[in-house]
């Protein structure tokens, strides 16, 4: 599951997490970014990639964002609802 978060798989974190305990994960999530050290590692590479691009652009060209150089990440993440739809 995510992360190890509430059990090995979805029914098992289902029985394990409260609904105020899914509600505090999606708030930590939505302040402090996804849990999975690999897409914050992406994030981060992302980011040095943008600043890197940035100091290298003409000064008429539109800024690099971090998403730009982002693969695999979807530039929105899904809302608590969204989330929580299948939860039960």
């Amino acid at each position: 599951m995510l992360n190890g978060i509430g059990g090995e798989t979805i029914a098992v974190a289902k029985e394990r997490l409260s609904a105020r305990e899914v509600r505090l994960w999606a708030a930590y999530r939505e302040r402090h970014g996804g849990l999975n050290p690999m897409m914050r590692a992406d994030w981060n590479a992302g980011l040095l990639a943008s600043l890197f691009a940035n100091s290298k652009r003409k000064p008429s060209a539109p800024a690099f964002q971090v998403t730009d150089f982002l693969r695999y990440q979807k530039a929105e993440p899904i809302g608590l609802d969204e989330a929580m739809a299948s939860w039960g």
